[in-house]
């Protein structure tokens, strides 16, 4: 998490506009509404998170800072994963989903985008990370899977990828 926060530090990595701390769980997710029982895969992340992926939504708003404070049990959830647990798919904001026993509401359903190279958010459930680690994965201290980044323009994305290179030792792919 500091490194994704030193990330956003204009004199650190000037050709940085905005990162994202995330980390997924596959394997320990389990959504039970109306007895069904698909095991999509769970993204942890922060509010950032929606805009550096342009995210788009279908229907409701995405969770906020307030809720990522506040520890929410609060979802959102893809197009794919929608259709499989309800029919039909419109109106789901404030239903519910089981995760791992622990209730959480549906604020809102992304709009379909197909897959990518990081997966596809169609067929996934995205919570905070706060909520993720405390409530549901336990998962300890500030490490993260993947921290998104987010270039100030296409012209510097080369450059903030040595940026993060320089200061973080690690590569990065835009």
């Amino acid at each position: 998490m500091a490194d994704a926060q030193a990330l956003e530090n204009p004199y650190q990595a000037p050709g940085v506009l905005g990162s994202c701390p995330h980390f997924d769980e596959r394997e320990i997710f389990l959504l039970q509404p109306a007895g069904k029982a698909p095991q999509p895969p769970c993204t942890a992340s922060q509010t950032d998170y929606f805009s550096i992926r342009s995210e788009q939504l279908s229907e409701g708003a995405f969770f906020n800072d307030q809720q990522v404070n506040e520890h929410a049990r609060v979802a959102m959830i893809g197009t794919d994963l929608a259709t499989t647990l309800f029919w039909p798919t419109n109106n789901l904001v404030g239903q519910s989903i089981r995760i791992n026993g622990q209730t959480f509401t549906i604020i809102g359903v992304l709009k379909s985008k197909g897959g990518s190279a990081v997966g596809s958010s169609d067929n996934q459930v995205i919570i905070p990370i706060t909520t993720a680690r405390d409530r549901v994965i336990q998962r300890a201290g500030d490490e993260v899977d993947t921290i998104y980044i987010q270039a100030t323009s296409a012209a510097t994305a080369s450059q903030a990828s040595t940026q993060v290179f320089q200061y973080h030792g690690v590569c990065a792919t835009m």
